[in-house]
This record gives C-alpha cells, structure tokens and sequence, in this order.
C-alpha cells in the first residue's frame, strides 16, 4: 500500500506539472497574442485612414451572401464607369443581400479595394475570440495540472508519514522485545515457544 501511494503521487507530481506547464505556456501565448492582435487592429485602422484620403470612397451593395457567410460586393468606379466585385465574410447578421457598404478603392487599380466597417468588424471578432479561447484553454490545463500536483504531492508526504509511522512502531516493538519469538511457524508475542512450554509441564505432569 505504502509503495503504491509512492509509486501513484510520483505519476500524478509528473502529469501534474506537465499540465501546468502547458496551461501556463498556453495562457501566455494568447496572451500575448491578446496584445498582437490590438496592434494589428491598429495598423489596420491606419491603413483604412490611409484609403480613405487617397482614395476614391463610394457605396457598395451586398448582392449575395453564400453559406459561408463570404458576401459579394459590388461597386461602380466613376474613373472607369465599370462594376466590380469585392468578397469578404460577414460576420454580423445584420447584413443582407442589399445593404449598402462603404467601399475604398485606387483610383489607379479600382480592385485594390477595402471595406472598412467589415474588416474592421472582421478583426474585432477574431481579436475577441482567439485570445479568449486560447487562454480558457490554458487555464482549464493549468487548474488540471495544479489539482494533479496537490494530490501527488499530498499522497508521497502521506507516504512518508506512514513510513515514519511504522518505522517508530517496528522500534518500539523491539526495544520491547516484542516479536522475536516463533509459534509453530508463526510470529508470537513475549519471546518464549509454547512448544517447550508444553514439554516442561509434560515432564512436570
């Protein structure tokens, strides 16, 4: 028993800091993606304030949404008196087939185009999901592993203590003279043999 509870909060020490380990590198990482993710909003924001003052800004119509929420948008360029399109995914139910959008073209290269709100948008989503998630998954890990740890470490000082225990018991055993004596076999208490106790009062009788 006492090596089976050695042997158990050995496993349950090592799984345990595995886990916190991973929980720990885990929550870190998106973590730090947390802020990564704020910067590149950022630099988008920039680059939409950039479109927005050497471009052409104009309205755009969602003409189709398919079962991937990934919208068609259309939009007439003045400089060329085409239509073009535009694809980018929706992530807001609010949007239909209909609804008009800002669009952000170059006026040299009218495909060179951007959706403010919806990328913005788009961004917003991914920069409030991933990180979240990433550091769930790192806390779930890392209460895991800390629960593992606590038990093994309480199973091997529990150990201990019962080896501690049983060693004080086998000593005081012996330094009472308790258990050297045989019977028939057997362990008997008082250090005599109850055979030759038989004999001499055989020989008595």
């Amino acid at each position: 028993m006492s090596k089976g509870k050695k042997i158990g909060g050995i496993i349950l020490v090592i799984f345990g800091t595995i886990f916190l380990v991973i929980g720990l590198a885990v929550g870190g990482l998106f973590g730090a993606m947390n802020g990564a993710m704020d910067e590149a909003i950022s630099e988008l924001q920039e680059e939409i304030d950039d479109f927005r003052e050497n471009g052409v800004t104009t309205l755009g119509e969602i003409t189709d949404i398919d079962s991937d929420s990934m919208a068609t948008i259309e939009y007439y360029c003045d400089e060329d008196g085409y239509w073009y399109e535009t694809y980018i995914m929706v992530l807001d139910e609010g949007y239909q087939v209909g609804s008009a959008v800002e669009v952000c073209y170059d006026s040299s290269d009218p495909t060179n185009v951007m959706v403010p709100q919806l990328y913005m948008e788009a961004m917003g989503v991914v920069g409030d999901t991933v990180p979240g998630v990433g550091i769930g998954v790192g806390a779930v890990f890392g209460v895991i592993g800390a629960v593992l740890l606590i038990i093994g470490i309480v199973l091997l000082v529990s150990n201990k203590k019962d080896k501690q225990w049983t060693d004080q018991i086998n000593s005081r055993n012996a330094s009472m003279g308790v258990g050297g004596a045989q019977y028939n076999g057997y362990q008997q208490q008082g250090g005599y043999n109850s055979n030759s106790y038989q004999q001499n009062n055989n020989q008595n009788m």
